[in-house]
């Protein structure tokens, strides 16, 4: 897998897992980074992951929905 905007990886989520990711700022969805999702992973290791190297959080709310927040990478 190449070079992905963290939002790309964020609707391939929304699809495998059905489950509706939100960001609390537009400049996170721009994160870019390169890694490789295995099939069989859980969601919260692979947003673990994505989040730590990207320097954000997650936090699931209350609708199941998982909200995407902070600052980003530099």
């Amino acid at each position: 897998m190449g070079i992905l905007l963290l939002l790309e990886t964020a609707l391939q989520l929304q699809q495998r897992f059905s489950v509706r990711i939100r960001f609390s700022n537009d400049r996170i969805k721009q994160c870019r980074f390169t890694g490789t999702m295995l099939k069989g992973e859980e969601l919260d290791k692979i947003l673990n992951i994505i989040c730590a190297f990207n320097n954000v959080t997650y936090r699931k709310e209350s609708d199941g929905s998982i909200m995407i927040e902070g600052n980003g990478r530099n």
